[in-house]
């Protein structure tokens, strides 16, 4: 799914960006996220595993964001940042994502 899609999420350095570039990141999957159902789980394993050991995020803020059908300006995450905490929940093995 392309990030956009999420109002939680924001890309906001793809405007600095020669048009080049984000065809070559788009080619890639850089702008591609997991569906609703798959990133509920990455969210639950990064906050009860990764999130206590290393508290990056204020888990309120987060949450908020992303339950909110609306895009908020302020709290908008980067895309970035999501997928690092994606890349973090997958070191923890709890869940089975079916593709």
């Amino acid at each position: 799914v392309i990030y956009s899609y999420y109002p939680f999420l924001s890309a906001d350095t793809i405007h600095q960006l020669v048009f080049e570039d984000v065809q070559y990141l788009e080619r890639l999957g850089c702008y591609r996220v997991p569906s609703r159902a798959s990133l509920d789980e990455f969210v639950k394993a990064y906050f009860r595993y990764i999130h206590p050991h290393q508290p990056i995020l204020d888990e309120g803020d987060f949450c908020r964001a992303y339950t909110s059908a609306l895009p908020t300006q302020t709290r908008t995450l980067s895309i970035f940042v999501f997928q690092a905490m994606l890349f973090a929940a997958c070191s923890v093995r709890t869940f089975q994502i079916d593709l």
